[in-house]
């Protein structure tokens, strides 16, 4: 087994911790470990549109809970239940970028490790964090 050097940081130093997380990124995404979602989906979305990137709830409000979990802006989601039989190819990590309010649509764009398909390989792995339903599973 290869052990890749990992940069360091200073704490406060954003831009030294944003190389330092691109490293374990780039570290897991070889070995087919992707970053972990904090949650994942146990049913289809609301209704939504796909553009790009983004999915964009077609209405204003709030991202339900997904799995129990409230998602805030940043955190990871796997959205694992779209289309007929789970197979749409929606189906991959987001970041919500806006979780919504009564005057606003929850937005969810495309994780950064999941935006190119050369990034979504056989073997790829997910680990869902939290949840009753699917925390510590892994999806391949």
């Amino acid at each position: 087994m290869t052990v890749a050097y990992i940069n360091t940081w200073t704490p406060g130093n954003k831009t030294e911790l944003d190389a330092f997380v691109d490293d374990i990124n780039s570290n897991l995404a070889a070995s087919g470990f992707k970053v972990a979602a904090r949650a994942a989906t146990t049913a289809a979305l609301a209704a939504h549109t796909a553009t790009g990137a983004l999915l964009r709830a077609n209405a204003n409000g709030a991202l339900a809970a997904q799995d129990g979990i409230t998602l805030v802006a940043g955190e990871r989601l796997l959205v694992k239940n779209e289309g007929a039989n789970n197979t749409s190819v929606e189906n991959l990590v987001y970041t919500v970028d806006q979780v919504g309010t009564a005057g606003t649509p929850w937005v969810l764009r495309r994780a950064n490790d999941f935006d190119v398909s050369a990034e979504i390989t056989g073997g790829t792995r997910v680990h869902g964090d939290e949840g009753p339903e699917n925390g510590g599973r892994n999806w391949y």
